[in-house]
């Protein structure tokens, strides 16, 4: 396969695109003939720079071969000009030169890649010329990599966009349940391991979560896929949110590798009982925002993450939900955020964000603004989610 690959390599350096700039037709005949005989058969002659500008910009040659002094627009210009455009930035030009010292200096200076020394040496230029053709192709390779990886990726993040809760869903939940949702969704990579969903179960019952994957980036997104369709089923089927974690627990557990697990909030919201019941597998600690008291009470997240044992053994809790009150989630990308100083916020520092905003009319706008002023420029070393549900009825 090895060798496959560097005869394949070898093939596309004899197709390579060589320009020859010299103003003499000697030296240009002298430097085809080197090419020619040992394969090179795709090249173009300038006379001058002028010409050799045309070229450049109008055929992108894969390598060029620049004498300095010339007529019109001498070699040095031709320097200045095709190194002033970033698209020739790997273009390697090699200057042919007799200059002393100090003009050699200025020719590197002026963007060169290497000399060849008159008279020109044929085993010195095919030395250079495949050194660097090869270096070119496998950068062209590289690019052409990188941006089916990107295309990929943005593809895959789309497709996990999608497994998060869309506008229709978030208006039929207000419009028809009275309880207005927010959320924000980062990845700190281009895909992530969180994420969060809200199911209508009936008329007065909304079951709502945040799950977060160890890790983050490919592993982790793919994570998300496979559990999202099993997530749904388990969500319509079961009433009880400790029991939701056990399936969800044992799904898991046959499914994921070694050394993987989540964390998760799962909590079903009762309109009728005004009560939000909830199991938690080590996830941070739901809390109450309640802006008419102004308080903020703290539930319990404590529960084995998912996907370590076979049976975790998840209890059932009950916090109020009144008319009023905000139900506020995160997962540990927000807690664990430190601010300028490197300290880190914590659950109680969040409690602390809650507190100090909750008398603001864009509550959660207020917040969110309020932990990145603290943040500062501090990197995202962790996928964030966070999401608030107001009980407006």
């Amino acid at each position: 396969m090895i060798d496959q690959d560097f005869q394949e390599i070898e093939k596309r350096i004899y197709k390579s695109k060589i320009l020859v700039v010299d103003d003499s037709p000697l030296n240009r005949e002298l430097i085809k003939s080197y090419l020619t005989s040992v394969g090179f058969h795709n090249i173009a002659f300038a006379e001058n720079g002028r010409q050799a500008l045309d070229i450049i910009f109008g055929d992108s040659p894969d390598f060029v071969i620049l004498d300095i002094i010339m007529p019109e627009v001498d070699g040095f210009e031709v320097l200045e000009k095709v190194r002033k455009d970033r698209r020739f930035d790997n273009l390697p030009i090699f200057v042919q030169t007799a200059l002393n010292q100090e003009e050699r200096l200025k020719v590197f200076n002026c963007g060169a890649t290497g000399l060849l020394m008159k008279p020109i040496n044929q085993a010195e230029l095919l030395s250079s010329l495949k050194a660097h053709l090869q270096t070119g192709v496998l950068i062209k390779d590289l690019k052409s990599y990188s941006q089916r990886v990107s295309k990929d990726l943005d593809l895959a993040k789309s497709m996990q966009i999608d497994l998060l809760p869309n506008a229709h869903t978030l208006d039929f939940i207000e419009k028809k349940m009275g309880i207005l949702i927010h959320s924000e969704f980062v990845t700190s990579d281009e895909l992530g391991g969180d994420l969060w969903g809200v199911e209508p179960i009936s008329d007065s019952l909304l079951s709502v979560y945040v799950l977060d994957f160890s890790g983050h980036g490919i592993m982790a997104a793919l994570n998300t896929f496979r559990l999202s369709s099993f997530l749904k089923q388990v969500l319509q089927t079961t009433k009880s949110p400790s029991a939701c974690l056990e399936k969800i627990n044992k799904y898991l557990f046959d499914n994921l590798p070694t050394g993987q697990f989540a964390t998760m909030f799962l909590g079903i919201v009762d309109l009728e009982e005004g009560k939000i019941s909830y199991a938690s597998a080590s996830a941070p600690p739901p809390f109450i925002v309640n802006h008419e008291t102004l308080e903020v009470l703290s539930g319990n997240g404590e529960g084995f993450p998912l996907g370590i044992v076979e049976n975790g053994g998840y209890e059932d809790r009950e916090m109020a939900f009144n008319t009023g009150s905000r139900l506020f989630l995160y997962s540990d990308g927000m807690s664990e955020s430190c601010d300028h100083k490197g300290n880190m916020f914590d659950d109680e520092g969040i409690q602390n964000f809650l507190e100090s905003n909750i008398s603001e009319k864009r509550f959660f706008e207020s917040v969110m603004r309020d932990f990145r002023v603290r943040k500062g420029n501090a990197g995202t070393e962790d996928d964030l989610t966070v999401v608030s549900l107001k009980r407006n009825a």
